[in-house]
């Protein structure tokens, strides 16, 4: 090699470069998972928003036609606390994957869910007296008047 004279000076940079690209790269996609991952969860908690509401408000619909077809007004006056009207209805388990309860306070349904994702409320408009909680499945709403003719709407799960 009579006429090459190598520098070392710059083959021994030529080495570092390659690690220096290697660094960046492995830099760059860590950000990038990271970019990506962030992006994923602040969706799925956008999902959970959205379909949550709507499922929360499906699950009120249902409960109120629940409550409006057990609830009759007898004539007169009942000697004892009499069951006027049962309907057993299925309610979803879960709200978007995320356990809940369901509970009367004075003339509303309160909607919660077990990590304070989600928590709605919805009026029912009777006059009555409302007991009773659930945490999804099958529930049974009940209609019972008293004999000195206090209504009561109870909901229990089964």
């Amino acid at each position: 090699m009579k006429g090459k004279k190598i520098n070392r000076r710059f083959a021994s940079r030529r080495g570092q470069s390659v690690l220096l690209s290697h660094a960046i790269l492995v830099g760059f996609s860590i950000f990038l998972i990271y970019a990506v991952t962030t992006t994923f969860v602040s969706l799925r908690d956008d999902y959970q928003e959205f379909i949550g509401g709507n499922e929360i408000k499906q699950l009120c619909f249902v409960m109120n036609g629940a409550i409006e077809k057990i609830y009759n007004q007898p004539e007169g006056n009942l000697s004892t606390y009499t069951l006027l009207g049962s309907l057993e209805v299925r309610m979803p388990e879960k709200i978007v994957d995320v356990n809940y309860r369901a509970k009367f306070i004075n003339r509303s349904i309160l909607i919660e869910s077990i990590g304070d994702i989600f928590n709605d409320t919805c009026t029912v408009g009777y006059e009555a007296n409302y007991n009773g909680s659930t945490v999804g499945g099958l529930t049974r709403l009940s209609y019972y008047r008293a004999s000195n003719g206090t209504n009561v709407i109870e909901m229990v799960r089964i």
